[in-house]
């Protein structure tokens, strides 16, 4: 992955875990990055791919369909 692909991303995800935006030249210190937790992770993927952090069981994802080959239905949700 490039550097300029990774920062877009850690950037997007921060936002949505923080609340507000960052510029693409921001660095993000030691403590930000550690209090990243799993649940931060799977709640910002519920949103790129349900449109919402917290899906109900039934839901089908409508969002980020690109991953779609990388994820199987099969796959537990956890």
């Amino acid at each position: 992955m490039s550097t300029k692909r990774y920062k877009s991303i850690i950037c997007e995800f921060m936002t949505f875990k923080v609340g507000h935006t960052f510029a693409a030249d921001t660095i993000f210190n030691q403590d930000m990055l550690l209090s990243i937790t799993s649940d931060d992770v799977c709640r910002w993927m519920n949103s790129r791919a349900f449109g919402d952090p917290n899906p109900t069981e039934d839901a089908k994802p409508w969002l980020g369909t690109q991953y779609a080959a990388k994820v199987t239905p099969l796959d537990p949700r956890l």
